[in-house]
């Protein structure tokens, strides 16, 4: 299934690398590699993520890859990614 990425999402990849590059630069395009590799496979495993009773009405799902959670929903035939988000963060306010 096709991964799309929202506006949001990507942004959020980009300040992720610029948070990462601050303390490790080097490794912060090897991690951000990690991370969009671990996004673009939502498109053949997003069935094993169920929808979170918390976000239902969003009908969102989430994956994780270190300490980053991956948002998403599926629509029709694609996988739209809405936010990659720190798990440390207050994601109420950043999915509602």
């Amino acid at each position: 299934m096709k991964v799309v990425l929202t506006a949001k999402a990507e942004d959020d990849l980009i300040h992720i690398a610029d948070y990462i590059a601050r303390a490790k630069p080097e490794h912060a395009i090897s991690f951000i590699r990690e991370l969009r590799d671990a996004t673009l496979q939502l498109g053949d495993l997003h069935g094993i993520y169920p929808i979170l009773s918390r976000y239902e009405n969003l009908r969102l799902r989430r994956g994780v890859q270190g300490n980053y959670l991956i948002f998403f929903r599926v629509h029709r035939r694609q996988v739209v990614v809405v936010r990659i988000l720190n798990g440390a963060m207050d994601l109420d306010p950043l999915l509602s």
